[in-house]
């Protein structure tokens, strides 16, 4: 729950002004490029990805070696949660960007003007037009982000080496020693039962609520 929920957050963090730069201040042409590069990875190898990201964080990596060409000790990247975090936003950040730069495109240009022209500076704009409008949206990518965090094996087994152990690593582990199938029961139950309270609490959120109307 913690890793996921951090995941979830960075993502977001990180995805929100991506995804308002390529809607709102990249030409046509440029748009259409960075989605397409952002669809590119989710339709390749995620493991292959992973294996890219060892040889950039490794000890003796790309990473490590232009620190150490400028002078500085090399970092410890791979096998922790640094390492750990940069696997699970290679799954879960092209897929949230995505998400949120569809709901900014859709977003009615002319509210943003009216804005504006009412003396809004650009983060009132942003923050009382633009994040209000991609509410659902954004519900849906912390959902998404989370869901696959949450359920994710690559990473925790190739980024940290099953430290810390997660769920789904947990429940491998279980299965392998072949004499505690009900313990990987109840841990599969239990993943699935957070995941149904996320995907509800999600569509909760992002229902659109109506004021009642006041009866005489």
């Amino acid at each position: 729950m913690q890793v996921s929920t951090i995941t979830t957050v960075l993502a977001l963090l990180l995805a929100v002004p991506a995804a308002y730069t390529i809607a709102f201040r990249l030409t046509a042409r440029q748009r259409d490029i960075a989605v397409a590069a952002l669809v590119a990875p989710v339709f390749s190898s995620y493991i292959v990805r992973i294996y890219a990201w060892q040889v950039v964080l490794s000890p003796q990596g790309i990473a490590n070696s232009l620190i150490t060409a400028i002078g500085l000790p090399a970092l410890p990247m791979l096998g922790g949660a640094f390492s750990l975090q940069i696997g699970l936003l290679t799954l879960t950040l092209p897929i949230a960007v995505l998400i949120l730069v569809f709901a900014f495109s859709g977003i009615d240009r002319t509210l943003v003007e009216a804005a504006e022209n009412l003396g809004c500076t650009r983060l009132n704009v942003f923050l009382h037009v633009l994040l209000p409008a991609i509410r659902p949206a954004l519900i849906l990518a912390a959902t998404t982000t989370f869901l696959l965090a949450f359920g994710d094996f690559v990473s925790p087994m190739f980024m940290t080496g099953s430290k810390p152990p997660t769920l789904s690593i947990l429940i491998v582990d279980t299965v392998k020693s072949g004499s505690q199938w009900p313990r990987a029961s109840v841990v599969g139950v239990a993943m699935l039962a957070v995941l149904v309270v996320v995907v509800g609490a999600g569509r909760w959120l992002g229902a659109e609520r109506r004021p009642k109307a006041k009866t005489s």
